[in-house]
């Protein structure tokens, strides 16, 4: 009961006045669209809530890369609040998918360097793993920084899609087995996160949030 009535006003995030509006997605950015349910609005987004992502000017070198992970495991290591930690590895694998990236937009798309940003690829990932396995923890007081977390964790499902299309279109086409065996296993893993995460006891608005991400996850499945 506690957890229902901590989740009930999440539902205020995603209603808005009954007017269906759409904006343009350009380079996978901004995406905003909404759905009826009942008698209310439900605005979808693939913009996250609260979380400030760096975003590098270049594809940083291997030793850049080595420092940036430390500071990440020293920064979580240092982190108790649940929420806060989570919101943490939220950031870095987000900043991770980007770098992946930025790797292949620097013109060099070796096989070393295809390999080096699926590894990249798959911290994000581990790192999104451990935001679902404590999600008993971050969800154990749903306040409204838990909740914000909550779609914010549902929304990056769909932004991590985007970055692995527009890799894809990137890589040899010699290469691409390797890499469409790690994509379809992130869209699994994606998928698991959505199952996990989607409850009968989340208000009505917020499931319909997170089965419209979940068709959109399986869509993408079905394409492979």
């Amino acid at each position: 009961m506690k957890y229902i009535l901590g989740l009930l006003s999440l539902s205020l995030l995603l209603v808005s006045p009954a007017l269906a509006t759409e904006d343009v997605v350009e380079d996978g950015v901004t995406t905003t669209d909404t759905e009826v349910v009942g008698e209310v609005v439900v605005e979808l987004t693939n913009e996250l809530e609260g979380i400030e992502i760096e975003v590098a000017e270049k594809a940083p070198t291997r030793f850049g890369m080595f420092w940036k992970n430390v500071r990440e495991r020293v920064s979580l290591v240092i982190t108790f609040d649940p929420v806060k930690k989570a919101e943490k590895q939220l950031k870095f694998a987000e900043e991770k998918m980007q770098i992946a990236e930025k790797l292949l937009d620097s013109g060099d798309v070796s096989e070393k360097r295809q390999e080096w940003a699926e590894k990249i690829i798959e911290r994000a990932d581990e790192l999104m793993a451990r935001v679902e396995e404590k999600k008993e923890k971050w969800l154990e007081n749903p306040d409204e920084r838990a909740q914000r977390l909550f779609k914010n964790v549902i929304t990056h499902q769909v932004r991590k899609n985007q970055v692995l299309d527009r890799i894809e279109e990137k890589i040899p086409e010699e290469r691409m087995e390797k890499f469409m065996e790690l994509k379809e296993k992130i869209l699994e893993n994606s998928d698991r996160v959505i199952k996990v995460l989607k409850s009968d006891n989340i208000p009505e608005e917020m499931q319909k949030y997170v089965e419209i991400v979940r068709e959109h996850i399986d869509q993408k499945k079905d394409d492979y």
